[in-house]
């Protein structure tokens, strides 16, 4: 059997870490550990700047929501989430 831990942490470019929650078992979902941290919340009250709403990318496992966007998972994607998922 083997046993891990999992911290869910939120970094800007420069690596500083801003945000760190767990430890949390290493069984637990990534959404699990997005709900228990209240990050959500806390992103909506920090993440408008002079009337303009910023957001962070995630994991997938995350979701998309008012704060937080992710990747297009899979082969099929459409042209909306091709273009989205795009580098350029």
């Amino acid at each position: 059997r083997k046993h891990a831990l999992k911290y869910q942490a939120v970094t800007p470019p420069d690596g500083i870490i801003v945000h760190l929650h767990g430890p949390k078992p290493g069984s637990r979902h990534d959404a699990y550990l997005l709900a228990q941290s209240g990050l959500v919340e806390k992103l909506q009250r920090v993440l408008v700047v002079s009337g303009t709403r910023y957001v962070i990318y995630g994991d997938p496992a995350y979701g998309i929501n008012d704060v937080i966007v992710s990747g297009f998972n899979g082969a099929r994607l459409n042209e909306h989430q091709a273009e989205f998922k795009s580098p350029h």
